[in-house]
């Protein structure tokens, strides 16, 4: 059986096993946020789309990173979780880049700063100085839009992807957990393995 036949049975057992409309929607509701990541994994990689700006960075692709691992990060400076991965995802770049890590902090144009509201440029140099004041040592990438965050079921912050050397998306989570920074190395590790 695939994974998504898998995944359709358990959609279904939970329309069946959850009597309280009530519960059950939100039951439905949480278990959907997850459906396009499970169509995603094992796919390639889309490419990102309405990038307004990189940071410290020259402009990719994803298809000129082929031969690299490479872990999205989608964040905002508004995010309490996602701070707490910016250290584990600093050091496991510093550590691995050399090898073939790729690390692109993710993340969009939300028209504040600081909980003001900005113009672009303004956010855009509120940008940099966050880079820097976190020192965070991989490039950021600046949407326009929401789409790309879309595109990869990024709805919740932070949501991590993991692509292979080959463009292959291998591993998609979203939120934080005690364990999510030795799951992530653990996975980059074994990806960076494969030739």
């Amino acid at each position: 059986k695939s994974a998504l036949e898998i995944y359709g049975g358990l959609k279904a057992k939970i329309e069946n096993d959850f009597p309280n409309p009530a519960l059950r929607a939100d039951v439905l509701n949480r278990f959907n946020k997850r459906a396009n990541h499970y169509k995603l994994l094992g796919e390639t990689a889309p490419e990102f789309v309405e990038i307004n700006s990189w940071i410290e960075g020259e402009n990719k692709t994803l298809e000129s990173l082929r031969g690299k691992v490479v872990v999205l990060d989608f964040w905002a400076t508004w995010c309490g979780p996602c701070f707490e991965a910016f250290p584990h995802l600093s050091a496991m770049y510093n550590q691995f880049r050399e090898e073939g890590l790729e690390v692109l902090g993710m993340t969009r144009f939300y028209g504040t700063a600081e909980g003001e509201e900005v113009t672009e440029p303004a956010e855009l140099q509120y940008l940099r100085e966050f880079k820097v004041k976190e020192k965070l040592p991989y490039p950021f990438v600046i949407a326009q839009t929401n789409t790309t965050q879309n595109t990869y079921g990024a709805t919740g912050l932070p949501t991590v992807v993991i692509i292979d050397r080959k463009g292959i998306i291998r591993y998609i989570e979203t939120g934080t957990t005690p364990t999510r920074g030795e799951e992530i190395t653990t996975i980059v590790e074994k990806l960076l393995a494969e030739k």
